[in-house]
């Protein structure tokens, strides 16, 4: 496992069993460095990763801080076995967001890393040629199981060309 997906996981999971408590102000990306023995831009790639899986938000000028999560994040035990996991997904409403936290959380527990790819809408108006190559791309990034908001636009018939790309396709859809 690449070394920032180590210490990404390890501070994930201090957040999500609460040792890092929310509203906690995390080292700077210079001290995470010193202290794990990894280069800045390491250091930098595993904030930029908590920050998009929203477990951590960055202030300007003051640093990274541990977000709240919701309450209800605490109740998967169960595990997954995915693969390297990437998430087309978005959080535009407060259920949507609750859901969001308890699948990384599950995602943690079951020893996963899992890796936001964006958002699903953001791929509505490729052409099919440019989402297989986005698609083909997550892949050989070592993406093997893609999540989906699946009732959103999405190019589809790019997603059905590419799909032997990938061990799992996972659509998730809210009503």
């Amino acid at each position: 496992m690449a070394k920032y997906r180590e210490i990404y996981l390890k501070l994930a999971k201090q957040i999500v069993n609460g040792e890092l408590a929310p509203g906690t102000r995390l080292l700077s990306s210079t001290e995470l460095a010193q202290a794990e023995n990894i280069s800045y831009i390491t250091a930098h790639k595993v904030y930029e990763l908590l920050c998009r899986n929203n477990m951590v938000e960055a202030r300007r000028g003051q640093g990274f801080f541990v977000r709240k999560p919701s309450e209800s994040v605490y109740q998967f035990t169960d595990t997954l076995s995915v693969g390297k996991i990437g998430m087309l997904l978005s959080m535009v409403d407060r259920s949507y967001s609750d859901f969001y936290h308890k699948l990384v959380l599950r995602l943690l527990n079951s020893g996963s890393a899992p890796t936001a790819l964006g958002y699903s809408w953001m791929m509505e108006n490729f052409s099919c040629e440019k989402a297989k190559k986005v698609l083909l791309s997550f892949a050989a990034s070592g993406i093997e199981t893609l999540i989906i908001r699946g009732d959103a636009h999405f190019p589809y018939k790019a997603l059905w060309e590419v799909r032997n790309a990938f061990r799992k396709i996972i659509f998730v859809k809210f009503c």
